[in-house]
């Protein structure tokens, strides 16, 4: 069954309850409440990859999809589409790790939706989870969770009568069957300085050792408990052949040593830096390593790591900064990196890394999201924001322009909602535009299909990104007269239409609709009064039965 079927019939799940939440609706000129919002010339134009639950959708800069994957796993979090044109995607598994960002199996489809491969990191001991960060060789990058015995803590210097988490970080070759090959390891629990118990190896004055996480810090964290780190963003340097890792729970950024062995990633030495797989650079907030004050912070339980790939800010790095006024307001911050031209980090305790300095932010009224979230820094200087809790993804240009707007309309627990109605539980973990003339996009059939949500609001892009006459021809059908008694009359813009569902507001589906060419009537006096949803395909709309 093709992946449209299946979407149909995996939609009568949730159409009750999405039909039950979103009932107010304007059939003639509807607002709009989720999807495209804006779209001017100046936004980037490209393909932004979502996903929320099980589906993963790839639209365009009208809101209109040019793919979507289906798997059988609610969201992981972390996806990205290969140079090959296949989708790389985590999946959500429960197992035996109780904290947010869960995800524990990997997945890979190809382009037309079919399942390449799938490989599980969820046991006992380990569970990935978070992100993900794609290889130029072809692998990838995961964050692990491990969990750690009380006893295994207090030999590390723990001083909390807890268990603990250490924090890892795999690399992954892709095998065939459903195989795996871990060919590289980093663990920060090889890393780690206390000053709590002299009589182990790694005690130490904190701040003589910034290459070192202090494992007893604390901070603001409610719970000594599991997840202390909470390694929530991963990116790769293919040139520097660095790391960059995000610690929301201790609100810094870790750059460390790819090109080390795994051997050498448990020690001080060895690489192309020769320290090892300790910490070559961190930022975001100095009390962690005592070298600084709470007014020294400037990183708060931030999301989404990234090393600027192209632009003006190339070579930089950019962050959401969740909490940048608690509870209140978020921030996009880009800061340069203050390595030399090898790559290599210097420190100084009075100066800390030296040349660090803010280059550039953007922060309003209204702008927060606690959790989730991404930014990122387009070819164009553009920066292209997600407020994650909420769904809500807008492009600002270098002077804040609003030059593009979109809320995300996908249910996390059901499926697409409907146009007008109000957006529930569309929450987002990251949001990725990629180029046009992407190399995983060769040869790849990119034609604009129709809007995400369900009833969608009739509209042609103000731009040529997409014709507009591409875009009508995309549409199937439309209904003529709204709301109806015994007939509903619709037109067919694409000849003989033998696909057509009829849905209930029970989910149920009612009959199979058979349209033919030009416009018809269909009688409908044998339906109660309410409300249907028309299908074709992925596209939809309202029928007001009186």
């Amino acid at each position: 069954m093709k992946c449209s079927q299946l979407f149909i019939f995996e939609m009568t799940k949730a159409i009750h309850y999405i039909l039950s939440l979103f009932f107010i609706v304007q059939l003639n000129g509807q607002e709009t409440t989720m999807g495209l919002f804006l779209n001017t010339e100046d936004a980037y134009d490209g393909y932004t990859l979502l996903s929320n639950n099980e589906f993963s959708y790839l639209i365009d800069n009208c809101g209109y999809q040019v793919n979507s994957w289906e798997s059988n796993y609610k969201a992981g979090l972390g996806l990205y589409i290969t140079d090959e044109g296949n989708l790389l995607r985590a999946g959500k598994i429960n197992g035996n790790f109780s904290a947010g960002g869960r995800g524990g199996v990997f997945q890979l489809f190809d382009w037309d939706g079919n399942l390449e491969w799938e490989y599980r990191i969820a046991n006992n001991t380990f569970h990935a989870h978070h992100d993900l960060a794609l290889l130029p060789n072809g692998n990838f990058l995961c964050i692990v969770w491990e969990k750690k015995t009380q006893s295994e803590a207090e030999a590390v210097g723990w001083k909390y009568e807890t268990p603990l988490w250490s924090e890892n970080i795999w690399e992954i070759e892709i095998l065939p069957n459903n195989e795996a090959n871990i060919i590289w390891q980093w663990s920060v629990w090889d890393h780690l300085v206390q000053d709590h118990n002299s009589s182990l190896e790694n005690y130490d004055a904190i701040n003589n050792h910034p290459e070192l996480i202090d494992v007893n810090y604390i901070g603001d964290i409610e719970s000594t408990q599991g997840d202390r780190l909470h390694f929530n963003g991963i990116s790769y340097n293919e040139s520097l052949d660095q790391i960059a890792i995000s610690s929301r729970n201790l609100s810094e950024i870790y750059i460390i040593d790819h090109s080390t062995s795994t051997a050498q990633s448990e020690t001080h030495e060895g690489g192309i830096y020769n320290k090892g797989g300790d910490i070559l650079y961190r930022y975001g907030n100095p009390q962690v390593y005592d070298n600084g004050t709470e007014d020294d912070q400037i990183l708060f339980n931030q999301h989404h790591i990234d090393w600027v790939e192209s632009g003006s800010w190339q070579g930089n790095f950019s962050v959401f900064n969740n909490e940048y006024i608690p509870n209140t307001r978020s921030e996009a911050l880009i800061w340069n990196n203050p390595a030399d031209s090898d790559g290599n980090y210097h420190y100084d305790l009075e100066s800390g890394y030296g040349n660090e300095a803010i280059i550039h932010n953007y922060t309003e009224s209204g702008f927060y999201s606690s959790i989730l979230s991404s930014v990122q820094v387009l070819p164009n200087d553009n920066l292209l924001l997600l407020e994650g809790k909420s769904g809500v993804l807008t492009e600002i240009k270098s002077n804040y322009e609003v030059v593009w707007s979109y809320i995300y309309p996908v249910n996390a627990n059901g499926g697409p909602g409907i146009q007008s109605g109000t957006p529930m539980f569309n929450s987002l973990y990251k949001a990725i535009r990629y180029s046009r003339n992407f190399i995983g996009f060769d040869d790849k059939d990119l034609t604009p299909t129709y809007p995400i949500e369900l009833s969608p609001n009739d509209y042609e892009c103000d731009i040529n990104l997409v014709s507009n006459n591409n875009i009508e021809q995309k549409k199937p059908f439309t209904v003529v007269t709204n709301p109806v008694t015994d007939q509903i009359w619709i037109e067919s813009l694409v000849g003989t239409i033998t696909n057509g569902y009829l849905i209930d507001i029970i989910g149920q589906q009612i009959k199979n609709i058979s349209i033919q060419p030009g416009i018809h009537s269909y009688a409908v006096d044998h339906l109660t009064k309410g409300t249907y949803v028309l299908m074709v395909n992925n596209f939809s709309k309202l029928i007001i039965v009186n």
